[in-house]
């Protein structure tokens, strides 16, 4: 029976299938993982919350094939026939292997070092490749690219012998450095007029004479003979020397100069790669002619031949012959039969042609990269069939550890899932596509530009509007161009043509499902009264750089952290500055900001709720801890000093949802947390400040925003009043607009110009001296802290109860944290209370809830409180 590509997929996980699960894809993900499997390669840009998840198996299952019959007993699962590698960041181990592989009904093999391939693997007696047995491998960006490579060893001048024997160099080596002498040193031999076949009295002669051509002129008799101090070591008593000839004093120092050249361009080029070309070209293998068996065989691709062989009756049969049998059903495929012997070679030469040009050729071009100590990507990149990379826009650095080391796997199908393939500006997705459409060398047709640095800046400059600074030109005194591109989009159609066939994009309001809204109040919350005169301070300190110029960028990093916590040890003042009055740090970390984000938690905490609270900075969630802390509220804090095992612990344990999960609060670091994880039973966020990068902003609000998320999602932006936060907020929602306009045809009603540092410190520093400053006395404001940690210890208390009502569990029933333990990976917390048996429930549609007690778009948490001017 003839099947669509939809009904195939739904095949893999319907009760038909192989895994006999009642699971069911939304009529979306069909559609798009049908037409995803048309091409070898794609980037799948769903948007957050939309089960990218499901597509990191069925896509790579699709186009390797998959198992469909199994021997009684044998459990029904996921299957596919050829190995498979799943790229993703080591906290969502977790999430794939206790979530999303279950539901998929899958195995995943772990894979986390060098050891573990080679033990997984097997040498090819026909090729001498490593190979793997056929099923899902899992992997993370750092394990893939960085995780047990040596570092290359630091040069050591004293022990010149060691260092030639760590880097394989032998006397040959410096025989061959000493006969390149002359080329070498050409500029000097010049200047002295002399040979490289001279004596070293011959070389003093040609010092003396030169010498005399310059009489009183110091400057240049101290050059002739800076010359010959450097040929010195070359010469020696006899005529046109070889290196055995030198004394071993002068061996010494030759080979000290080879070693030291050889381990700079050995250290230079350590992680490059170069591309080779191997001209296409058939291996044709002939019997011997008039014999019973004659035949022509031509090798075009690796796992493939195409033979024409003479049968009994005269006839010439064809056949194309597999190589590896887990990629097809048989061995060999019978193809026509032929009169004549011309006939029957020129149609297998045709076929196997086409073989060679399809993939996986031995006559393609291949790349070499240097290495001194293998990375787990160095061993395995030809060992894959597919391979699929979660969150994938970490693999767009164009020279980075993590962007090479991914981008070198040479599977034949390539997946990159990411909501977000143009992180901040256009030039970001360059190497995504890139690597998706083939990863070739050359320009191709799905992909117009090659495997070069400069590809990616005349991709910028044919798809971003530039700048010229005339007023800068004209007081040039060089005939210099001052131009910059902006974040600017032009040339939209011809990018939006090029990028269709390789992006999959489909936001939220596209999925055709029913999701619950997510409502933005932004909180606008006073400074502190120290808190101002701190953040007066770093605006008025003088920040310089190592050139003594301005240090702009470290100037409003100090600022953004003034704004989240002035009394972050962060602040410092800066380097040479003993004149700016005032303290760089504030004594009072309790500050309406502060305030803020607690007086939201209570609230949350009140109406039987979870609250992710994210952060990009560290000490701003330490100082919010504390106070949940001494308060009782149950919270986690999860951000870049907690290892990415114990995040994803964490994270499995807090996605049990309102009254079921140990915490109430998860602390998150943007950086960490942003991508990946998935909260659909948590509809409160907060955002304590804000990060430079987009899309860090907007995957953070979506962890909780998701295509199954229960309730309608509340975002609580906190800004600081007066401070950077307003104008970094007015950014991100520029960059925002840039990516909408790419991939998904939102035309722009304004078009923003790009603010530099420069400029962004202006800002700041106007918006902070506009009008009047109203501030908040710390030391009032810490009076009101009592009575909110009453109200946050006695909402802590009765949350649970709350929270199971909420889903409709009674407080009464058994509730079990069903957290199951991941091989490698074991989940060490457990209920803090005992249950008998767990208590399987179905979480009801979305419920009115009470109301909050803040409406409005801006909300002001302060009515009431007493204000203070700054003096």
């Amino acid at each position: 029976m003839l099947m669509t590509y939809p009904q195939i997929i739904q095949s893999v996980i319907n009760n038909n299938g192989p895994c006999g699960s009642h699971f069911g894809f939304k009529n979306f993900q069909l559609e798009d993982y049908a037409r995803g499997a048309l091409h070898d390669g794609l980037v799948l840009g769903h948007d957050t919350g939309g089960g990218k998840s499901l597509a990191l198996f069925t896509w790579p299952a699709l186009k390797v094939g998959f198992q469909t019959e199994f021997a009684p007993g044998e459990p029904r699962e996921l299957k596919p026939l050829a190995p498979v590698l799943l790229v993703v960041p080591g906290d969502l181990h977790h999430k794939t292997i206790a979530e999303d592989a279950v539901l998929m009904k899958a195995k995943v093999i772990p894979m986390n070092c060098q050891d573990d391939f080679i033990r997984l693997s097997t040498v090819n007696s026909r090729n001498g490749k490593r190979e793997l047995p056929p099923g899902y491998y899992l992997t993370s960006y750092t394990q893939l690219t960085g995780n047990g490579v040596t570092p290359f060893p630091e040069y050591d001048p004293a022990n010149v012998v060691g260092m030639m024997q760590i880097l394989g160099l032998t006397d040959n080596d410096s025989a061959e450095y000493f006969d390149e002498r002359g080329t070498l040193f050409e500029r000097h031999y010049k200047r002295l007029s002399a040979m490289p076949t001279m004596t070293r009295q011959e070389l003093s002669f040609a010092l003396n004479t030169a010498c005399q051509q310059y009489p009183g002129n110091e400057g240049m008799k101290a050059e002739l003979q800076h010359s010959f101090d450097i040929l010195e070591p070359f010469h020696c008593d006899v005529f046109n020397p070889g290196f055995s000839d030198l004394q071993p004093a002068k061996k010494a120092i030759v080979r000290g100069q080879m070693t030291l050249v050889m381990y700079n361009q050995y250290a230079a080029s350590i992680g490059a790669g170069k591309w080779y070309g191997q001209s296409p070209g058939l291996k044709r293998t002939e019997g011997r002619i008039g014999e019973a068996n004659e035949f022509v065989e031509l090798n075009g691709a690796d796992h493939t031949r195409c033979l024409a062989q003479k049968s009994a009756d005269g006839s010439w049969g064809t056949y194309r012959i597999y190589l590896d049998p887990p990629y097809v059903e048989e061995n060999i495929q019978t193809l026509a039969t032929y009169t004549e012997k011309a006939a029957a070679v020129d149609a297998v030469e045709q076929l196997a042609r086409k073989d060679l040009r399809s993939g996986g050729q031995s006559g393609s071009d291949f790349k070499v990269k240097c290495i001194y100590s293998p990375s787990l990507a160095d061993l395995c990149q030809d060992a894959f069939a597919a391979c699929a990379i979660d969150e994938g826009v970490k693999m767009k650095g164009e020279d980075t550890t993590v962007g090479t080391g991914v981008r070198q796997i040479n599977a034949k199908f390539k997946l990159v899932l990411t909501a977000t393939p143009i992180k901040n500006r256009l030039p970001d997705v360059f190497r995504l596509a890139w690597w998706a459409t083939g990863a070739r060398p050359k320009a191709h047709a799905r992909f117009p530009y090659p495997d070069e640095a400069a590809a990616r800046e005349q991709f910028a400059t044919t798809f971003l509007i530039s700048e010229r600074n005339l007023t800068k030109e004209r007081s040039s005194e060089s005939s210099r161009r001052f131009k910059k591109l902006t974040p600017q989009v032009c040339n939209v159609h011809r990018l939006w043509k090029m990028f269709a066939p390789i992006i999959l994009r489909r936001r939220k309001a596209d999925f055709g499902e029913d999701i619950v809204t997510k409502t933005r109040h932004v909180v606008r919350a006073p400074m502190g009264k120290e808190q101002a005169a701190v953040y007066a301070f770093h605006l008025e300190a003088k920040y310089r750089d190592k050139n003594g110029g301005p240090a702009i960028g470290a100037q409003l990093q100090a600022l953004r952290v003034a704004a989240a916590n002035p009394a972050s040890e962060l602040l410092e003042r800066p380097d040479g500055d003993f004149k700016t009055p005032g303290s760089p740090r504030a004594k009072n970390s309790y500050i309406p900001k502060l305030h803020s984000a607690l007086k939201l938690i209570q609230q949350c905490i009140a109406r039987g709720e979870q609250t992710i609270v994210f952060s990009a900075f560290n000490d701003s969630l330490d100082v919010l801890s504390a106070r949940l802390t001494e308060a009782g509220v149950a919270h986690c804090v999860a951000d870049g000093r907690t290892s990415q095992k114990r995040r994803g612990q964490l994270s499995a344990q807090f996605k049990l949802g309102p009254g079921r999960s140990p915490y109430q609060v998860m602390l998150a670091g943007v950086e960490s947390m942003a991508e990946g994880h998935s909260y659909p039973m948590c509809n409160n966020v907060i955002l304590m400040c804000y990060s430079w990068a987009y899309d860090k902003f907007e995957q953070a609000i979506n962890r909780a925003h998701r295509i199954n998320s229960v309730w309608n999602v509340s975002v609580y932006p906190i800004i600081c009043d007066r401070s950077i936060d307003r104008k970094l907020e007015a950014m991100i929602q520029e960059k925002g607009d840039a990516s909408e306009l790419v991939l998904d045809g939102r035309l722009i009603g304004e078009q923003s110009s790009e603010v530099n540092l420069a400029e962004l410190l202006e800002i700041a520093k106007k918006e902070f001296a506009d009008g009047t400053i109203i501030t908040v006395d710390e030391k009032e404001l810490e009076k009101e802290w009592p009575a909110l940690r009453s109200e946050l210890s006695v909402g802590a208390r009765a949350w649970r109860h709350k929270g199971l009502e909420l889903i409709g569990v009674p407080d009464s029933a058994p509730v079990a944290l069903e957290l199951p333990d991941v091989p490698g990976n074991p989940v060490t917390e457990v209920a803090t209370e005992p249950v008998p048996e767990p208590t399987r429930f179905h979480i009801p549609a979305s419920k009115p809830r009470p109301v909050i007690e803040i409406k409005g778009d801006d909300i002001n948490l302060f009515a009431g409180l007493p204000l203070f001017e700054l003096a």
